[in-house]
């Protein structure tokens, strides 16, 4: 299986904050160019210009010592065949390490079109005397993605990103 970049042109991305000589644009581009955020605790903000379908990875390209070591994911998914947008949701942490290397993820917080908001306290798959080989959910489609930088390897708080990238299986 391999996995490609799905964002679309057209994603709109808002950021806590951007250092001088550094872009929001340059989270997008595999390009030289990078984000710094100036301080902890900061956000990047996926807004998607069409709901993601098949998204479940996310790749981050940091800079070594100014990588966000905790991070909290949050997702926004379109409710069934509507186009409801549900507001974003939290789907769980990622714990990058402080390396120059693109790291790739699992989205923590694959929602089904069938449940959206799976409870800890059901399974996650019922299995009922008629499916005795029930098939994995199909993700909801992603509208937006939020990633809350809560930690830095860098001592003042400040975070470095050459590439974000939202993959699935096409």
């Amino acid at each position: 299986m391999s996995l490609v970049n799905l964002l679309e042109p057209g994603t709109k991305v808002t950021v806590s904050s951007t250092a001088p000589q550094t872009s929001k644009k340059a989270l997008l581009t595999s390009s030289d160019e990078c984000w710094t955020s100036t301080s902890l605790p900061s956000f990047v903000h996926l807004i998607l210009p069409n709901p993601l379908n098949h998204v479940t990875h996310l790749a981050l390209t940091f800079q070594g010592g100014f990588v966000a070591t905790t991070i909290s994911i949050y997702i926004a998914f379109q409710a069934g065949e509507s186009d409801v947008n549900l507001g974003l949701a939290f789907g769980g942490k990622i714990y990058p390490e402080d390396k120059n290397k693109r790291q790739i993820f699992p989205i923590p917080f694959p929602p089904s079109q069938s449940n959206p908001f799976p409870s800890t306290a059901e399974p996650r798959i019922a299995l009922e005397p008629t499916n005795l080989n029930p098939t994995p959910p199909t993700p909801a489609p992603i509208t937006e993605v939020k990633l809350e930088f809560e930690s830095s390897s860098d001592p003042h708080g400040r975070v470095t990103i050459y590439q974000l990238e939202l993959l699935g299986a096409v």
